[in-house]
């Protein structure tokens, strides 16, 4: 089944995933009978540090500096409270090569409650990401439920903050990185 913001396709049901857009063109499908997952458009990231958003909607994330951008989600009711999500990051580039893609900021927001900025709960994996030559790779970054804010539920707000380090080792594209799609994975129950 895939949805777009509004109603599933062959369904009279509202989507209960429209009510966390404003304005953007939402899919989600199941990913496994126990999960779904829902994309939205790359553009609606934040670009900072030299980063810069370009045609296609994409995130170009230049060859030196810090470039990074940000971007969040609200995890949606269907959400299985205290779940892992993933966070896949489809990046690409026009030259094989290696490039250091690490997320540097995550605030948690849950209504009623202060806001958390930590990173206490998510993890990156390997900061090296290789590139074949014109070949589109996933980067998956893992969210479980933090220490500072109790537990993970629907609701919850999480805004990320992803860089790429290209002046530190391990980063040798010599052109820019694109960030093709972000699609977020998480379980229901």
């Amino acid at each position: 089944m895939r949805m777009i913001a509004g109603a599933a396709r062959g369904s009279t049901r509202p989507s209960l995933l429209s009510a966390f857009t404003v304005g953007l063109a939402l899919w989600a499908s199941p990913v496994s009978a126990a999960s779904n997952s829902f994309s939205f458009p790359t553009g609606a990231a934040t670009p900072a540090g030299g980063a810069r958003l370009g045609s296609g909607a994409t995130v170009i994330l230049p060859a030196s500096g810090n470039p990074s951008f940000f971007f969040n989600f609200v995890l949606p009711p269907d959400y299985k409270k205290n779940g892992a999500v993933k966070i896949v990051l489809y990046l690409s580039t026009g030259s094989a090569c290696t490039a250091r893609i690490v997320p540097v900021q995550m605030v948690r927001r849950r209504p009623g409650q202060q806001g958390v900025n930590s990173l206490v709960g998510l993890a990156g994996g390997d900061p090296i990401v290789d590139f074949p030559l014109n070949t589109v790779v996933s980067k998956v970054l893992t969210l479980k439920k933090g220490t500072a804010l109790p537990g993970q539920r629907a609701g919850d707000a999480i805004t990320l903050q992803v860089r790429r380090e290209a002046d530190e080792a391990g980063d040798n594209c010599p052109g820019v990185v694109f960030v093709q799609a972000i699609d977020i994975r998480y379980p229901v129950p």
